[in-house]
């Protein structure tokens, strides 16, 4: 990881990382799966003003700090006067479960398995312990003289603590007990500089690429420390080089599948989010503290669910609040009662082709394959050889639309030596979009083109194939024929689907057109 020097922290052995120009190793940048929803969210996602209590006091302590959901929706709460980590699950998270931990004032969580979880345990045992089925065990590099304030586990193994009291963060490997533990941000001395931290918070690890985002909480900032870098970059509130937005006291954040920031502004009683056009409040928008359901008092932390749901500790009102995503057709997101993602079902946009389906109705191409349930055209058989040079016209006119060929130009003598389809695509958003494909094949003869009428659709082809294409008639939904083009030799076929039409061929190609396959839509 770069030059280091070693410092002493508490009789700890710890490395500063210096600054890098390295780059990490196959083996360290390999992507393993995160144990948290990152959903993917359009730049204008909304959420419900008013939040729903999932839990109070009575169930979950007071002050909650810290909350985390895993994969399977799952929610984990630290109880402080319990001792316990409550799990909140089910469709409605009615149902509950107590995993025995021994916590006293317990700031953090982080949960890799329900039987492998990463708990502040700093004023009972000391330091980060993990919990599993049978045992407590203390992480001894993470046995320090300050609380973590929040702990974050990496693609890499990486346990990351955010070390308030000493204004830095700090890492160490959950693989190799042996490493030394590192200072991945600040320098040990509060301050405002971009290597400085002043009572840092809330941690995140972009999993794309080990990019650390600290919540500066004293100096109302978001800090970026991209890999193996200690000086940051201002992302968000004091000091941005961008215009973002005014943060007071920011104490969590979590980053959405596309990077985008979500921070919780505790001292402003709200949500932030980030999107296309910058940062806006998303929940807790009033102006001001309460316990209504459209306020917070002192949040501290947030979580997704899979869906999309943001939940809140609510920390001075005593609860965790859930505030329900707002499904929409552009959110980038399976919900409503979409086929696939921001498709198909009765209120979004047919899905383009491959995409899933389970009725004709969801599909673009009004075809949705009863096998694979995907919206698939119908391919009939690939006529002639194999050339060096393969093609899709799909990969020119996209996959968005009811595609049909409106003019065909051959190339012909003995044998096909060249094709090249022009296409009409209409859409619901976009309308009707021409596109020429490019020509496959050579230039050894002259062109001979096929125009097609407004509305008129290709119902058979006629032609001839052996190791190349040899020749091609097509006819029209108005019995329309094209000159034959081509030759007499080889084998003879007939191409035509009762009720279907022509939208798009594949094949291969070199100095003639090798090889064709047609591909059918219904009419």
């Amino acid at each position: 990881m770069g030059k280091i020097f070693l410092n002493d922290l508490k009789s700890e052995n710890v490395i500063r990382v210096k600054e890098s120009t390295g780059t990490v190793s196959e083996a360290d940048s390999r992507i393993r799966s995160s144990f948290y929803n990152q959903p993917m969210f359009a730049s204008n996602a909304s959420w419900n003003a008013n939040g729903t209590t999932i839990a109070n006091s009575t169930l979950i302590g007071s002050h909650p700090f810290d909350i985390f959901i895993d994969k399977n929706n799952i929610i984990y709460v630290p109880k402080q006067d319990s001792k316990q980590i409550i799990l909140l699950f089910g469709r409605n998270l009615t149902s509950t479960r107590n995993v025995s931990a021994n916590l006293s004032n317990s700031s953090t969580i982080f949960v890799k398995t329900s039987d492998d979880i990463y708990v502040d345990t700093y004023y009972s045992i000391g330091g980060i312990s993990r919990i599993t089925s049978n045992s407590t065990i203390s992480i001894s590099r993470m046995n320090l003289c300050h609380q973590c304030s929040d702990i974050f586990i990496s693609r890499n193994d990486l346990l990351y603590c955010s070390f308030t009291e000493n204004h830095q963060v700090l890492a160490s490997s959950l693989i190799t007990t042996l490493d030394p533990l590192l200072i991945v941000a600040g320098t040990g001395s509060a301050g405002s500089t971009s290597t400085t931290l002043r009572n840092p918070l809330g941690i995140f690890v972009d999993n794309t690429n080990d990019d650390l985002y600290v919540a500066d909480c004293r100096n109302n900032r978001i800090q970026l420390f991209k890999s193996e870098r200690l000086t940051a970059t201002t992302v968000a509130g004091s000091g941005s080089i961008n215009v973002t937005i005014d943060l007071n006291y920011p104490s969590g954040i979590a980053l959405d599948s596309s990077s985008y920031l979500f921070i919780v502004d505790s001292g402003n009683n709200r949500i932030i989010g980030e999107g296309l056009n910058g940062f806006r409040c998303i929940v807790g928008c009033t102006n001001s503290s309460g316990s209504a359901s459209n306020q917070l008092n002192n949040p501290w932390s947030l979580s997704f669910d899979s869906y999309g749901n943001l939940f809140v500790s609510d920390q001075a009102n005593n609860r965790i609040q859930k505030f329900n995503f707002i499904p929409s057709c552009y959110d980038r997101i399976k919900n409503q009662d979409e086929t696939d993602i921001d498709c198909g079902g009765s209120n979004c946009s047919k899905c383009p082709l491959n995409k899933t389906c389970l009725l004709n109705s969801d599909c673009y191409i009004n075809e949705c394959n009863t096998t694979s349930y995907t919206c698939q055209a119908t391919s009939g058989t690939a006529r002639g050889g194999h050339g060096s040079n393969s093609f899709s016209d799909l990969d020119v006119v996209g996959l968005y639309g009811r595609t049909f060929p409106i003019s065909i130009i051959l190339r012909c003598g003995s044998y096909i030596d060249a094709i090249q389809v022009t296409y009409e695509t209409s859409n619901q958003t976009q309308g009707s979009v021409v596109t020429q494909a490019p020509r496959r094949g050579g230039t050894n003869t002259g062109p001979h083109q096929f125009d097609l009428l407004p509305g008129e659709r290709i119902v058979k082809v006629d032609g001839r194939s052996g190791n190349y294409v040899t020749g091609l008639q097509f006819t029209t939904s108005t019995g329309n024929v094209s000159a034959y083009c081509g030759g007499s030799s080889d084998t003879a076929f007939t191409e035509q689907y009762p009720g279907y039409v022509l939208s798009y061929i594949t094949g291969s190609y070199g100095n003639w057109l090798d090889q064709i396959q047609f591909h059918w839509i219904p009419a």
